[in-house]
């Protein structure tokens, strides 16, 4: 009798996990699944899910606590208080790879910011700048051939080292078409990618100043920026999102623009980069 109502039951619960299973496999509830944009998701769970790429000072993690920082952090953190939500860092990707999370839904946000350009506007929907930067042209301290003028770089003696399928690549092309080039796959890091100028395996790297500052700060080659200091082109620093994610974007800019008005964005910047937000 115990054994036939055992049976019984055990019967019951997997006829009731099968139901379970074939409900939410069904089509209709698979489409309702797959057809939730970033927008609703991150508005039924209350949390901001990051990709990231680990690069000082927008984003350094200390390896002896695990513990984030950096401009990118203390951005999204600020974001995420102000909307009453939570941050989750799930996925370290590349400078390659992040577009490939955003389709994919793994995460909400790429978190590390990206320089806007045409053609990140074509793969991504950008929100709006959180600041501005330069992108400067550094070669070792001690190589005198690019002193005066940003074209001395446009010459076929020239090596520029570039990311591959990036906007430095974009830049050294539009910019010193005659150089040559040094392309990096995406993955590579900040300080190897300027040990490919100190290790003479390039003669220029393209690059903001606090990370170049950064680098030369421990570093036992450094490196200057060319042409007496002058930038190769001012970028605004914008948060990739999957195209089409206008509410979500509509969500982030408004908070971004509440925390410019704040002092909260200046604050952030200023620590970080040592200069003033351009609220512009």
């Amino acid at each position: 009798m115990k054994n036939t109502v055992w049976k019984g039951a055990a019967l019951v619960a997997l006829g009731l996990a099968f139901l379970t299973w074939h409900n939410t496999n069904l089509p209709h509830a698979r489409k309702n699944i797959d057809k939730e944009t970033a927008f609703e998701r991150v508005l039924r769970s209350n949390v901001i899910r990051c990709g990231y790429i680990f690069w000082a000072p927008y984003l350094s993690l200390d390896p002896n606590t695990g513990e984030k920082s950096g401009l990118a952090y203390d951005y999204m953190m600020a974001l995420a208080q102000d909307l009453g939500m939570k941050v989750e860092w799930v996925e370290e990707v590349n400078w390659g790879s992040f577009k490939e999370g955003l389709e994919t839904k793994r995460y909400d946000v790429m978190c590390t910011p990206v320089w806007e350009s045409g053609a990140r506007a074509r793969e991504f929907l950008l929100t709006k700048p959180l600041y501005t930067d330069k992108m400067f042209a550094y070669a070792r301290a001690n190589d005198e051939r690019f002193n005066d003028s940003l074209n001395q770089a446009n010459n076929p003696d020239a090596l520029i080292a570039v990311f591959d399928n990036d906007i430095t690549q974009q830049i050294r092309l539009t910019k010193f078409p005659l150089a040559q080039e040094a392309a990096l796959p995406p993955l590579t890091d900040a300080g190897q990618y300027f040990l490919q100028v100190a290790t003479h395996k390039a003669d220029i790297v393209l690059t903001a100043a606090t990370a170049a500052q950064l680098y030369n700060a421990n570093a036992k080659i450094k490196l200057k920026a060319i042409a007496g200091g002058k930038a190769v082109r001012t970028f605004s620093n914008s948060l990739p999102l999957r195209q089409g994610e206008h509410g979500l974007k509509a969500m982030l800019d408004s908070t971004l623009h509440a925390l410019v008005r704040s002092g909260k964005a200046a604050e952030i910047v200023k620590k970080y980069t040592g200069y003033a937000l351009d609220t512009n």
